[in-house]
């Protein structure tokens, strides 16, 4: 029983550890207290550490770069476009070389 105990307890730390190192290193870079994760979490509330830590934490940009990145490069395209001939030329010869190299990124994963 103990040593089912024991793995458990070892399963549930391999899964948090990923976590934790994430979490430290969101308090590293964005130079955070973290001295209010020993209070009780009943107190975080009224602590003024959580506060600007979540005040700090909420004032952060989410990005998206690859879907950005796609927007960016389809507005540029469609305004260098001249024509819808051109636009399909553009689409079938993109279509043609996906068919051609298959997923890369399936490629990839799959020789390592």
């Amino acid at each position: 029983m103990a040593r089912a105990l024991e793995n458990q307890n070892f399963q549930i730390l391999s899964l948090l550890q990923p976590l934790l190192l994430i979490l430290w290193y969101t308090f590293e870079i964005l130079q955070l207290d973290s001295t209010f994760l020993n209070e009780d979490v009943s107190d975080w509330k009224s602590s003024d550490k959580y506060l600007a830590a979540i005040t700090n934490i909420e004032s952060l940009n989410a990005i998206n770069d690859g879907a950005e990145r796609g927007v960016k490069l389809s507005s540029d395209f469609l305004s260098a476009s001249k024509s819808e001939g051109y636009y399909q030329d553009v689409l079938q010869v993109v279509g043609q070389d996906r068919r051609r190299q298959s997923n890369l990124r399936k490629r990839k994963q799959t020789s390592e």
